[in-house]
């Protein structure tokens, strides 16, 4: 992994008022995987994304994407290489669903239409974002009268559409995404997160805040625990997380498991 192609946290410290979420850390993520940020509540895993995101300012510390500080990053430049999904899905107006997954592609009204379009142009790419993401039905809703779980899938088609094309440098995009299954129900967290791993195979880095630790381990291939005390555990999912470190973060025991397909799951209780 190059630094030219790396999001990547160096000395990163956050904190919570006078309690320390993270203690001074360097990490790269890669792109082309999907990296689950996991623990328990208030252990700040939101504010690791938002940091990651460059929506949030680090206690001490950098981020950097390309080797370049994201603080130095204008916003509608970095808006054009990582897509944020916050964990509140509102939005003030009386926006319908269409026009809100047409807003993720704002940070790309100046740019020229390729000559030849396979994805129909603008509005196909709006129209494709949401047959991704199993809400084209909702497209003349009002955002706001829709469930919880169909404006998170409304939410996950706008950050696609953002980043739906390639960068003509070849430059890496990335999705970052605060749980994005927690309103869902069990046939689409399945299908968000074998979504997100599809997006993957183009090369984009995939960062999402997960409270599921069975989700992470089927389809995570990295791993990111806030312990709550300030340590971060990182690694790649299958090894990390073990029941013995669950126990210990957690405070809850859990037993391994294979589900049919021989991945490995986890039973509590």
């Amino acid at each position: 992994m190059t630094e030219a192609m790396t999001l990547r946290f160096d000395a990163l410290e956050l904190r919570a008022g006078t309690r320390q979420l993270l203690a001074p850390c360097t990490l790269p993520l890669a792109e082309g995987r999907v990296t689950a940020i996991l623990g328990p509540n208030g252990a700040g895993k939101s504010t690791l994304l938002g940091v990651l995101a460059g929506a949030r300012a680090p206690a001490a510390g950098r981020v950097t994407l390309d080797g370049r500080p994201l603080a130095a990053s204008k916003p509608e430049a970095l808006a054009l290489r990582r897509a944020l999904m916050p964990q509140e899905n509102a939005v003030a107006f009386d926006f319908r669903a269409h026009e809100v997954v047409a807003l993720g592609r704002f940070p790309h009204r100046h740019a020229p239409e390729p000559a030849t379009s396979p994805d129909g142009g603008e509005d196909g790419i709006v129209a494709a974002a949401m047959a991704h993401t199993d809400v084209q039905g909702l497209a003349a809703r009002v955002l706001n009268t829709l469930s919880g779980g169909e404006k998170a899938r409304v939410q996950l088609a706008r950050v696609l559409a953002q980043l739906w094309r390639p960068r003509p440098d070849g430059a890496a995009r990335w999705l970052l995404l605060d749980e994005p299954t927690a309103a869902l129900d069990l046939s689409h967290q399945h299908a968000t997160m074998r979504l997100l791993r599809r997006w993957t195979a183009q090369g984009v880095g995939v960062v999402v805040v997960l409270h599921d630790l069975n989700l992470a381990r089927r389809y995570a291939d990295d791993a990111l625990v806030l312990d709550g005390l300030g340590t971060l555990h990182a690694g790649p999912a299958a090894e990390l997380l073990q029941p013995a470190l669950i126990e210990r973060v957690w405070g809850t025991p859990c037993q391994q498991v294979s589900a049919a397909d021989g991945t490995p799951q986890y039973l509590f209780g």
